[in-house]
């Protein structure tokens, strides 16, 4: 009976000693933790845009399905020599629609029983340019409508090689983060260790700011893109000497 007792309180006395173990061993581990300091970084870098894309297209309508394609074909085609004409390559001359649709009579209010019926067909050539020389940018638009474009949509100015601009604005972002960090932590009697992680988000364009200026024929703004970029970046703390 002796031995087992003192079996049972040797078994007691290891459950307790582990139960202390466990509480203790987390709080230190707090204690232990290095103190670090996580921020948010921006940077941008701009640049004038040195090309841009435009919508053109042409539109006809005739008696027939087939005529108003063919005469929309024969206007297309006098439009995408011209764009050819002002140096732009085929690679940069995208077809971006073709319709046809019917075009129906309009309701006559003095004839309430007139059923409806179709008039004629409408039809539309659509195609997207690149433009890389900006300074004919007016010129070229001239000359297409010209030869035959009754169509043009939005026109956006961009920048053709953008990773220059996104390593710049992420050099940026991590410049703005480590002043952020080193404000912190001097504030906080420390000193700024390595950095422990980061997080990059993609850099993007943002708004485009507009300048006056003009372009040989068709007055056209220029302006700036704005590529932005943002980091999380975590440093670590360290005591100073």
């Amino acid at each position: 009976m002796i031995h087992i007792a003192q079996k049972f309180n040797f078994i007691r006395t290891a459950l307790l000693a582990f139960a202390i173990l466990l509480v203790a061993v987390p709080a230190q581990a707090n204690e232990d933790k290095a103190p670090s300091v996580t921020v948010t970084g921006t940077g941008a870098a701009t640049a004038t845009p040195n090309a841009a894309d435009v919508s053109v297209g042409a539109t006809v309508t005739a008696d027939t399905a087939t005529k108003a394609l063919a005469d929309a074909a024969t206007r297309a085609e006098g439009l995408l020599k011209a764009a050819q004409s002002q140096g732009i390559a085929e690679r940069d001359i995208q077809t971006s629609g073709i319709s046809l649709r019917p075009r129906l009579n309009r309701r006559d209010q003095n004839r309430p029983n007139q059923k409806p019926g179709i008039s004629g067909y409408l039809a539309q050539l659509n195609y997207t340019l690149i433009i890389r020389n900006l300074e004919k940018l007016g010129t070229i638009l001239d000359r297409l409508v010209a030869a035959g474009g009754n169509e043009m949509g939005g026109i956006r100015l961009f920048v053709t090689e953008t990773d220059a601009l996104t390593d710049e604005a992420r050099r940026k972002a991590m410049t703005d983060a480590r002043h952020a960090a080193s404000l912190l932590a001097e504030e906080a009697g420390l000193r700024l260790g390595p950095v422990l992680r980061i997080e990059d988000s993609a850099a993007s364009p943002g708004p485009m700011r507009m300048m006056s200026s003009r372009a040989e024929g068709v007055p056209m703004p220029t302006g700036e893109v704005s590529y932005r970029a943002q980091v999380r970046v975590t440093y670590a703390l360290e005591t100073k000497n």
